[in-house]
């Protein structure tokens, strides 16, 4: 598994396209982008694996570029995608009259186009709302950010290159249930990963994009969670995935982590909660553009409904 930390925009005039050459010059209207990323990881919209952290652009897919020194952070264009659909090179255009780019000027490039609104009086807090459903990964559009730095539309045709860096790792869970032949019902609830000791606050809580579309964090939380957007009954030899954007604190280093899995007597609040964990001391900090895969066995005792062992099996 080859996982990379970066991918790249790239905003152009379609230069090597023989019906767009042509040079522009200052406050020329941008319209039309290019957008070109690093090998291939199923997109951040639809679907995620653990191979690369690259993008395929999907349909659907909008991005929001921020004018850097303009009006303010409401000073931005919504581009959707316009062509290129289920590839790493895809082509962007302006929604409305107003989405375009003006050569001479700088921008950032933010995803998805959803999250250009929120600011440190309306953070974002990312493990709460995304919330995966036996793997489904739909809710990771809204979670799984990107953004570039400052990059100037040169005057003379130049090809402008922006690179996204992603602001999440983005965690893998497979849990594979062993042993459980009570006919007791049982539904498979949450997934906590968290550190010994709480008060390092090790992953963040809530998150927002700052007055210059910098990627910030506004407060770091000892435990991060995944749960069941509906609960899903428990069975023998099923598997079950849990997607979670990671945030970690890296100036606290390498820290032990705990996972632990829930599973439940019902779907109620009130329910009657059962969790197994195991600790798991990684090789290195949750690297943001970075995804990680950790493959679980839940294995109930003598096909008990209420007592399990969890082990990672990696």
């Amino acid at each position: 598994m080859k996982n990379k930390l970066f991918l790249y925009i790239i905003a152009i005039m379609a230069m090597g396209c023989s019906s767009e050459t042509d040079t522009f010059q200052v406050n020329t209207k941008i319209t039309r982008i290019s957008v070109g990323t690093q090998e291939i990881k199923e997109t951040t919209k639809t679907a995620t694996n653990a191979s690369t952290n690259a993008v395929t652009w999907q349909a659907g897919d909008e991005i929001a570029v921020f004018h850097v020194g303009g009006t303010g952070r409401s000073d931005f264009k919504h581009f959707v995608l316009a062509s290129g659909a289920n590839e790493t090179s895809a082509y962007f255009e302006g929604v409305g009259a107003d989405d375009y780019l003006t050569a001479g000027e700088s921008y950032k490039v933010i995803y998805p186009y959803s999250s250009a609104g929120y600011t440190v009086n309306d953070d974002f807090n990312c493990s709460e709302t995304a919330q995966s459903s036996n793997g489904n990964t739909d809710q990771l559009a809204d979670c799984d950010w990107l953004y570039s730095t400052s990059t100037r539309i040169s005057p003379d045709g130049t090809v402008p290159a922006f690179t996204l860096r992603h602001a999440f790792s983005l965690l893998k869970i497979i849990v594979d249930v062993e042993n459980f032949t009570s006919s007791d019902r049982r539904y498979m609830r949450n997934f906590n990963i968290k550190n010994f000791n709480t008060e390092l606050n090790l992953f963040a809580d809530y998150v927002y994009w700052n007055d210059v579309f910098d990627f910030s964090v506004s407060g770091y939380t000892g435990v991060s969670a995944v749960g069941y957007s509906s609960s899903i009954r428990l069975n023998n030899t099923t598997t079950y995935i849990y997607w979670l954007p990671i945030k970690q604190n890296e100036t606290l280093g390498i820290q032990n982590v705990v996972f632990t899995s829930f599973w439940a007597t019902g779907i109620t609040s009130t329910s009657t909660m059962y969790s197994s964990e195991c600790t798991y001391t990684p090789s290195s900090v949750f690297a943001a553009g970075t995804t990680y895969e950790k493959h679980f066995k839940l294995t109930f005792a003598d096909g008990s409904s209420t007592v399990a062992i969890l082990t990672l099996v990696e």
